[in-house]
C-alpha cells in the first residue's frame, strides 16, 4: 500500500496540536469547518501520530505551559460530563475528548465512573505566577514567542 502525502490542512493540524496540545483547538485554527468531528478522525490516524511526534519538543516551552495552564484554568468539562454520562465509558475513544481538566478517571462496578478534576483556582495561580516572572512587556513577549513559532513551522516543513 502507498504511503499518501499530508494534505497542507492536516500538516496545520499537526503543527497547532503540537503547540497547543488540545485536538478541537488545533483543528479550528487549522481551518476545519467542523473541528470537533476533524479532530476526532484526525487523532485516531496513525500518520497523524507520527507526525505529531515528530514535531513535538521534548521539553515544553513557557508558553505551552501557560496554554496547558489556561485550558485547565479556563476550559470546559462538557467532554468529562458527557463521559461520566455514557452506560458503557470503557468503549469511547478517549482521544477525541477534551478531557485536559480531567487529572483522574475511574470506571468502576457497575459501570460507574469517577472524575475527578484539576484544581482550576491552582492553575490560575501558576498561571499568574508565571505571568510576574515573564520580565517585560506581555504583549511584546506574547509577539516574540509567535515570531519563534512561525519559525520553528517554517524549519519543520520538509
Amino acid at each position: 500500500m502507498k504511503k499518501e502525502k499530508l494534505k497542507e490542512k492536516e500538516i496545520l493540524y499537526c503543527k497547532f496540536f503540537s503547540i497547543y496540545r488540545e485536538p478541537c483547538l488545533s483543528a479550528e485554527a487549522a481551518g476545519y469547518s467542523n473541528p470537533k468531528r476533524a479532530a476526532r478522525k484526525l487523532m485516531v490516524r496513525k500518520d497523524i501520530e507520527k507526525y505529531i511526534e515528530k514535531l513535538t519538543i521534548s521539553k515544553p516551552s513557557l508558553e505551552e505551559v501557560a496554554s496547558g495552564l489556561r485550558r485547565i484554568a479556563f476550559g470546559s468539562n462538557a467532554d468529562a460530563i458527557s463521559l461520566s454520562l455514557q452506560e458503557n465509558p470503557k468503549t469511547l475513544d478517549l482521544k477525541s475528548l477534551d478531557l485536559a481538566c480531567v487529572s483522574e478517571i475511574k470506571v468502576q462496578k457497575g459501570n460507574v465512573t469517577e472524575i475527578k478534576f484539576f484544581d482550576r483556582v491552582k492553575a490560575l495561580e501558576k498561571l499568574a505566577s508565571i505571568c510576574r516572572e515573564d520580565d517585560g512587556d506581555g504583549a511584546e513577549s506574547f509577539f516574540k514567542a509567535l515570531q519563534k513559532s512561525a519559525k520553528e513551522f517554517e524549519g519543520a516543513e520538509d
